[in-house]
């Protein structure tokens, strides 16, 4: 058991993002255009223009950019769908030039079996090169996999460590993660409080899977006091970042389940 992972443009590479690259990411996501004194280009322009940048720095040798274009390609954002291309773009910088955040990518899409055939047992040992080579979020993704025993054997105490060690890294995910991790009692003793505080910790830092369920938390009265007004505050919060899940559960308050986005 464990949580949902984010989707691919949400870590398809490290925070530190110089400014022309992330206005080409929020062109190529979201068709937001530059104003200038000339024509206004339209929205489908400006992803063509964005994507072009990425490949030709990619083919340029900039595994970052590699990795931010087979985000996009993962998602289908500013280019069609497609995984097999998302997995050739990290391929080499993963493999021939062993950059993590590259390895990432690549360990996902062997895990869930996106553009190439599903196989846990490499993706697992590509999480761990990652976490090994010091990608802190490879090693969230290898405890994951330690949690459901996908790849390596299930090892509660091994994935509540990764966690943790994300975590104190200042990963949001692993902090979610180890939340999690601590409300089930895997890995460590149940403890609520701990965990309504970890939650909120990854909710501040922009992990909306946190914010979901700190909601749960505050709807449950579980080691926290029951407070609906809280619950929808922190949905509101991941809606308006993004989270369809948290959507949904605004449309219905009752709603308090864990199942994917």
């Amino acid at each position: 058991m464990s949580r949902r992972r984010p989707s691919e443009h949400e870590r398809a590479a490290p925070v530190r993002t110089g400014g022309r690259l992330l206005l080409i990411v929020i062109i190529a996501t979201t068709g937001i255009a530059c104003t200038t004194s000339s024509p206004k280009p339209s929205p489908s322009d400006d992803r063509a223009r964005a994507v072009t940048l990425l490949r030709s720095q990619c083919d340029a040798g900039s595994w970052r950019d590699c990795v931010y274009l087979a985000a996009l390609y993962h998602e289908g954002r500013g280019v069609p769908r497609d995984h097999a291309q998302g997995v050739l773009l990290v391929r080499g910088p993963c493999l021939q030039q062993h950059y993590p955040p590259a390895c990432v990518s690549l360990g996902r899409a062997y895990m869930r079996g996106d553009g190439i055939d599903r196989d846990w047992v490499k993706g697992a040992a590509i999480f761990r090169e990652a976490c090994d080579a010091g990608d802190l979020y490879g090693c969230t993704l290898l405890g994951e996999a330690h949690a459901k025993g996908q790849g390596v054997p299930k090892d509660e105490v091994r994935a509540y460590a990764l966690a943790k060690k994300a975590c104190d890294g200042h990963v949001p995910q692993g902090c979610g993660e180890l939340g999690w991790f601590t409300l089930k009692g895997m890995g460590v003793a149940r403890d609520p409080a701990t965990a309504a505080r970890l939650f909120r910790e990854a909710c501040d830092a922009g992990d909306l899977q946190a914010c979901g369920e700190l909601a749960t938390m505050y709807q449950r009265g579980d080691g926290i006091q029951q407070s609906d007004v809280e619950a929808t505050a922190l949905l509101r919060r991941a809606c308006d970042r993004g989270s369809g899940q948290a959507c949904a559960r605004l449309t219905d308050p009752t709603r308090a389940d864990k199942s994917p986005d």
